[in-house]
């Protein structure tokens, strides 16, 4: 049973902050505020346990106080005062505190509730029961996110409870008819996805109370998601930015303000039940005064200074060394990655992995996580194909303290979580102003050079995300520096993006040690690959092997590169690049990426800017989608030509190639299987030398990382020569 008086005390401190927000705005003191009248009745929460999480949405205000946002932050909030060392960063009311265990909305609508399911997941095994609260307003209901959020909370059996406010309006347009319970006739739905509705009048307080209890309650106990609809009036306005009275009917306005007013309507029962005038009297006034003082407070804090930090400057690493030699016979770049992988899950429970494919027997379908789902059951998962499913439900694991891990079957799927990674994964530390933290690794290959991929499984994407403030993007180029990150990745509380170029994944080269535990790169280190005073080759990922191998052919000209390899696009290592710009005088700059907007016109633009002297050239992809061509794909990607070309033009040296004229059709060329086939094995040959084969015909049994397959010839003709045996692996 819910003390209604209380419950009215907390209401008017809801309702008084509106109206002064209201004047302050008048005044030009506010240049944004939202109302909470007409929501008030969300203050008939049973108090919360101190391990439950509040996702909120900006009509919570109650639900703000109830968690010990106290009104003097509220009001400095409005007038984007320093109160904490986020004062001023956030729209109003729009806070985030991981101590007072809410998480606001960060503006776009329908990302929380899929942050609210993974919380829920992550908090669903302890033995004091917490819940999730994932408010929303009826509009945003119907938002693709929203959506999924109701569908993974059904799924997999989430102690969350959905909680919206339904005022029939999205700003001016009407949402009756538009939202997933609202049905043609008037119909409502009973249950959404087998998760059970309950609708309850949000102008009865009273009601509520007794309502939200038992909503509480049923979730908290058979730990299953729940669904609270909250029929109310928005008796003020949308925003200071909105007047509802230009679109909607004056009698009804007047109506709502008479008749649906909880605050309004919970003191008429308290009167009715016994209360005394003089008492609920005083009561106001007492509320009245703790706003005024809570001004007065506020408006002695001062301005903030702008922020120029959007994630620690150190990453949370220390001053930890780096580790990361090569090993003559070791690990893979995929089996580094692997053992980094296995390594944090067998030292930290709060670690688990999510993706498409990731389970045994496939373990990926490039072999990263192979053997992991075997050795750590429940905690490395196949997902469903929904990218903003896996990344938000990241965030709401890393918000409930956990280190998930999110495999992106490809880099050119990201963009399914665009809003979730941007707009939130990377906003969190600085919208808190550093008291919370969002540790989310998104590993995800990336790249051309191999056959298979065409345009929408081949991209870079690290130009772009390197716009995105408060996120770190890493892009090995050996397996060494892949362990590496990824352990700095883990020990860091920076939400983090590792793209893995699947082209180097199973090279036979550059091995890591097979003891991983020990590597360590520092994000913003390049690594010094070969030094020299001639030029500059600045490249990462795939492009490193290039530059490498442009560098030995100048060697033999007798020209030494200086060549880094820049492994982290955020942080990256400004100073190592500018310093040996400025010895040799010559800079080429190389990526997979598109030319215009790719990463080396920021670098080239750094340098130009502080050393003008310095000649600079890129190489990159023309701004187009790469093809599935193969030969089409190699011709548009940097090459060690491109890069001799550009770096030729900078030292002023003639060159030419040799002519080696058309490809020869007498030589077939067997193609891997799979992208994670990291050799071939010959099964069996079903040809000799001197036989006639037909088109088609098969002339081998193939076994790669996944299958065993058939190779057909793709001519006819007699076969002169083989240079395979059965057994051999190639």
């Amino acid at each position: 049973m819910i003390n209604l008086f209380e419950t009215y005390r907390l209401m008017l401190r809801s309702r008084f902050l509106d109206l002064e927000e209201t004047e302050l705005h008048k005044q030009g003191l506010i240049d944004f505020c939202v109302s909470a009248a007409g929501c008030e009745a969300a203050a008939a929460f049973p108090p919360f346990h101190s391990e439950d999480l509040l996702f909120l949405h900006y009509r919570d205000r109650p639900l703000m106080l109830r968690q010990g946002w106290l009104p003097e932050k509220i009001l400095a909030s409005a007038m984007g005062l320093k109160f904490s060392a986020a004062g001023g960063r956030n729209l109003h009311p729009l806070l985030v505190s991981s101590t007072r265990r809410t998480f606001n909305i960060s503006g776009p609508l329908g990302q929380a509730p899929l942050q609210a399911v993974g919380a829920a997941l992550a908090l669903k095994n302890k033995n004091t029961n917490p819940i999730v609260l994932a408010s929303m307003g009826d509009g945003s209901t119907q938002q693709g996110q929203v959506l999924e959020a109701f569908a993974e909370a059904s799924r997999e059996a989430a102690p969350v409870l959905f909680f919206i406010y339904d005022n029939q309006w999205a700003i001016s347009s009407p949402t009756i008819g538009k939202t997933f319970w609202s049905l043609p006739g008037g119909r409502l739905l009973e249950e959404f996805w087998g998760i059970p509705i309950r609708y309850v009048d949000g102008a009865d307080p009273v009601a509520c109370g007794s309502a939200l209890a038992e909503a509480v309650a049923r979730v908290r106990s058979a730990r299953k998601p729940g669904i609270v609809i909250l029929r109310c009036s928005r008796l003020g306005e949308h925003s200071s930015a909105d007047r509802q009275e230009t679109y909607r009917d004056p009698n009804e306005l007047e109506e709502e303000r008479t008749t649906r007013d909880p605050v309004r309507n919970l003191r008429q029962f308290l009167l009715d039940s016994g209360s005394a005038e003089q008492e609920l009297c005083r009561l106001e006034q007492t509320v009245r005064e703790e706003i005024a003082q809570a001004l007065a407070l506020a408006k002695r804090l001062p301005s903030p200074e702008p922020c120029l930090e959007a994630c620690p400057a150190d990453g949370g690493h220390g001053d930890q060394a780096e580790q990361a030699p090569f090993a003559e016979q070791g690990l893979t770049m995929a089996q580094a990655l692997n053992a980094t992988l296995a390594h944090h899950l067998q030292h930290d429970a709060s670690v688990s992995l999510h993706g498409q494919d990731i389970e045994d027997p496939k373990g990926d379908i490039l072999g990263v996580t192979k053997g992991l789902s075997s050795r750590f059951p429940g905690r490395v998962t196949n997902a469903p194909l929904a990218e903003a499913t896996m990344v938000g439900g990241a965030i709401g694991r890393a918000l409930a303290g956990e280190k998930p891990v999110v495999f992106i079957q490809f880099a050119d799927f990201l963009p399914h979580a665009w809003s979730q990674l941007v707009c939130d994964a990377a906003s969190y530390w600085w919208r808190s102003g550093g008291e919370t933290s969002c540790p989310l690794i998104i590993l995800a290959p990336c790249g051309g050079y191999r056959r298979g991929l065409g345009p929408f499984h081949s991209s870079s994407p690290e130009g772009a995300l390197a716009h995105i403030p408060g996120l770190n993007v890493f892009i090995p180029a050996n397996a060494p520096d892949a362990a590496g990150l990824l352990h700095a990745a883990f020990a860091g509380n920076t939400p983090t993006v590792l793209l893995y170029p699947n082209n180097l994944l199973h090279q036979p080269s550059h091995f890591a040690p097979s003891a991983v535990a020990g590597l360590f790169v520092r994000p913003g280190q390049a690594r010094q690959v070969r030094q020299g005073q001639d030029l500059t080759l600045v490249g990462w990922g795939n492009t490193v092997p290039l530059c490498e191998t442009a560098a030995d052919l100048l060697a033999a000209a007798g020209l030494e590169c200086d060549l880094l390899d820049l492994r982290t696009i955020a942080p990256w290592d400004r100073s190592a690049v500018l310093a040996s710009a400025q010895r040799t005088g010559k800079l080429v700059v190389v990526h997979e990426d598109t030319l215009t907007g790719g990463f080396g016109a920021e670098i080239i633009a750094r340098v130009a800017t502080s050393a003008p002297e310095v000649r600079c050239r890129r190489v990159a992809r023309p701004d187009v989608l790469l093809p599935a061509n193969n030969a089409n794909q190699l011709a548009l990607l940097p090459s060690v030509r491109s890069i001799l070309e550009a770096a030729a033009d900078l030292l002023e040296l003639d060159i030419s190639w040799p002519n080696h004229g058309e490809e020869r059709e007498d030589v077939l060329v067997v193609p891997g299987h799979n992208p994670a086939d990291e050799e071939i094995q010959v099964v069996e040959l079903l040809v000799s030398v001197g036989e006639t084969v037909a088109e088609g015909q098969i002339l081998a049994e193939l076994e790669g990382h996944k299958a065993t397959y058939e190779f057909n010839s793709p001519r006819a003709g007699c076969i002169a020569a083989l240079f395979v045996a059965k057994g051999d692996c190639v």
